[in-house]
């Protein structure tokens, strides 16, 4: 199968069709396969909806990542501290800039 033509976006489906694309210049293109010519709103709503799944982290990697955290959260030594484990924060509304 030929690539398909600048500026057209594709999607790969899992039905077999034939669809016929139009391009620039106004001369019809048949793509054949697993393909079908989506507009590019359709092409972005699709990428943004892949950003929606979840993926959740391996029981095997759980101690690594908590470990991991713990060593890139911890608080270094100043002069802000109140306690052992309580740092004190700066909030400009209250204190002024």
């Amino acid at each position: 199968m030929e690539a398909p033509l600048p500026g057209i976006k594709v999607k790969i489906t899992t039905e077999k069709q034939n669809t016929k694309i139009i391009t620039p210049t106004g001369s019809t293109v048949s793509v054949k396969d697993s393909f079908k010519a989506v507009t590019n709103y359709e092409y972005e709503v699709d990428e943004n909806e892949k950003k929606r799944l979840i993926l959740i982290l391996k029981p095997e990697y759980i101690s690594v990542f908590i470990s991991d955290m713990k060593n890139i959260m911890k608080y270094s030594e100043s002069s802000q501290y109140l306690n052992q484990t309580t740092k004190r924060g700066y909030n400009p509304k209250i204190t002024g800039v």
